[in-house]
């Protein structure tokens, strides 16, 4: 199964709709370097510790700076979303 590592603020019921929309992914909610896909924020420099990531899924616009002296172009999907994840639990 594929892991997605979530590194942001997430009440139960996001956990539940992450879960409930992609149920052949794996969610986890700790660090977890087997991860294919990142949503949220890590540092770049430590991006490249994530054997299996294909895919980063950033909090804010501007991913393709933050990621561009780190992998080669067209290694890592990125994508960005802003004022999508609020208090809404």
């Amino acid at each position: 199964m594929k892991k997605v590592y979530v590194n942001i603020r997430s009440g139960e019921a996001t956990k539940e709709r992450f879960e409930a929309i992609s149920p052949e992914y794996e969610f986890v909610y700790k660090e977890d370097l087997d991860a294919e896909v990142v949503i949220g924020h890590v540092p770049p420099s430590r991006l490249k510790e994530f054997k299996n990531l294909k895919w980063v899924q950033a909090p804010a616009v501007g991913i393709d700076k933050y990621i561009k002296n780190i992998f080669e172009e067209g290694e890592l999907i990125e994508s960005q979303v802003m004022r999508k994840f609020g208090n809404s639990e």
